[in-house]
């Protein structure tokens, strides 16, 4: 199937729909983190807030970065498939075990070892395998 990708070319309404669909299954995942991680960790592990908000607070300012890095390697590629199909591919299946270990923290645990998790999980589902899945499917129709 060939595609015109010159500027003035029109997307077909399934095509939209596909693009749509992808975007709200990214929508709700991210919802769950946002929405629910908080509430997990707070008043069902009883984790400290203060921490969980100051994690979630570096968690972003290094999301930013990667976010950058993301762009330019996704530039940068060039592969059979194009340059954002191959990161979606490699991305999606890290990305969900990530956001499942996020609600997987170690029970028996101490305190440091909880927040040291909560800090690599999150950081891999966010601004790692996050952004490398958020990056490639959101260039997919340029790429």
């Amino acid at each position: 199937m060939k595609r015109d990708l010159s500027v003035d070319a029109k997307i077909s309404v399934p095509e939209r729909l596909s693009y749509t669909c992808g975007n709200i299954g990214n929508c709700i995942v991210l919802a769950i983190i946002s929405m629910y991680m908080m509430y997990y960790y707070k008043d069902i592990l009883h984790i400290n807030a203060g921490m969980i908000a100051t994690i979630m607070l570096i968690s972003r300012v290094f999301d930013g970065v990667t976010d950058i890095f993301m762009g330019c390697v996704v530039d940068r590629t060039h592969s059979k498939e194009g340059k954002a199909r191959v990161w979606l591919l490699r991305g999606a299946v890290p990305y969900i075990l990530s956001v499942i270990g996020i609600f997987f923290v170690p029970s028996g645990a101490s305190d440091m070892v909880k927040y040291i998790y909560i800090f690599v999980m999150y950081n891999l589902a966010n601004a790692v395998f996050g952004t490398v899945v958020n990056t490639a499917y959101n260039s997919w129709k340029t790429g």
